[in-house]
């Protein structure tokens, strides 16, 4: 698929190939449902509507312009998907002819986001907005202008997918920290979860408030944490290591300790302790609990210090 085709694609869930009226109204229904009502109707059975009607495919309608897609995902009550390429860049489009154009990526984006697609380079004050520093980039983004999720690189389809649940995921993280921080009145238990859900949906500085607020009721292992890890993504290595040190001192059987580790060694390459940062983030990559994202994790950030994972 070339640049034009997405561009120019206009603003309707079309269908490839000649099924008649009822069948298009069918589909487009069903994508209108499942924007709506994001809870009623499932993914999996929106796939099965979509599929289950040979030869259709689902075109995603892309803007070229973030402030529209914001309107329109204001109105649709969905997030958006934000394609960041450049000119000249292989893996870009890579993406787009292999990634965005697979029938079960298109029928997600376009039932359950307003797509766009960014130019680096001619809509430089977007990438720069959005901190964009690599191509391509896809930031999941509410209708605000809020990125909740991010990904680099070239991501294949099946893992591409993982993606868009995790973006989806992160979108509702956010509209439900928002709901209940804005109750008159917030219980401890409360505050943590609205810790978790903004830190989900990256947002590092209120997910540190909240953290502080529930700390300062009740603390525990798992809010201390939660506000290292907030203070790291933040960039506060040093106001979270405190916290990360006592998380993990506090506590030797948690889902969360491999995780709070690898927070803790890159808060440490960030403070010039290259040494024991270094040695932390190897021993996270080494640990037979570490799941395969935080190992990428681990392997990532050693790299950028010019360290093989080994």
């Amino acid at each position: 698929m070339r640049r034009e085709s997405l561009l120019s694609t206009p603003k309707t869930h079309m269908l490839a190939g000649n099924f008649g009226r009822s069948t298009t109204v069918f589909v487009t229904t069903v994508v209108n449902m499942q924007r709506s009502n994001l809870a009623t109707l499932p993914l999996s059975g929106l796939l099965m509507l979509l599929f289950a009607l040979p030869g259709v495919t689902q075109q995603v309608a892309w803007h070229s312009d973030l402030a529209t897609a914001m309107a329109d995902a204001k109105q649709n009550g969905c997030p958006i998907l934000a394609f960041f390429h450049s000119v000249g860049c292989g893996p870009c489009a890579q993406m787009e002819q292999e990634t965005l154009a697979d029938p079960q990526i298109t029928a997600l984006i376009a039932g359950r986001f307003e797509a766009v697609s960014i130019n680096g380079i001619t809509q430089a004050d977007l990438a720069m907005r959005y901190l964009i520093s690599y191509y391509p980039t896809v930031k999941f983004i509410d209708a605000s202008g809020v990125s909740v999720y991010d990904c680099y690189g070239y991501i294949p389809p099946v893992d591409f997918l993982a993606v868009m649940n995790e973006g989806l995921a992160a979108h509702q993280a956010l509209i439900r920290a928002r709901s209940a921080a804005a109750q008159p009145e917030v219980s401890a238990e409360g505050a943590l979860s609205i810790a978790r859900d903004y830190l989900q949906a990256s947002q590092f500085t209120e997910a540190a408030h909240w953290a502080r607020r529930e700390l300062d009721a009740a603390p525990n292992a798992e809010t201390q944490y939660l506000l290292g890890v907030a203070l790291v993504e933040a960039g506060e290595p040093a106001q979270a290591e405190e916290p990360l040190l006592a998380a993990l001192t506090a506590t030797e059987d948690a889902p969360w300790l491999t995780h709070a580790r690898l927070k803790l060694g890159y808060a440490w390459l960030q403070m010039g302790k290259d040494a024991a940062g270094i040695d932390l983030l190897k021993a996270v990559h080494a640990a037979a609990d570490a799941t395969p994202k935080i190992k990428a994790e681990a392997a990532r950030l050693l790299r950028w210090w010019g360290v093989d994972a080994g």
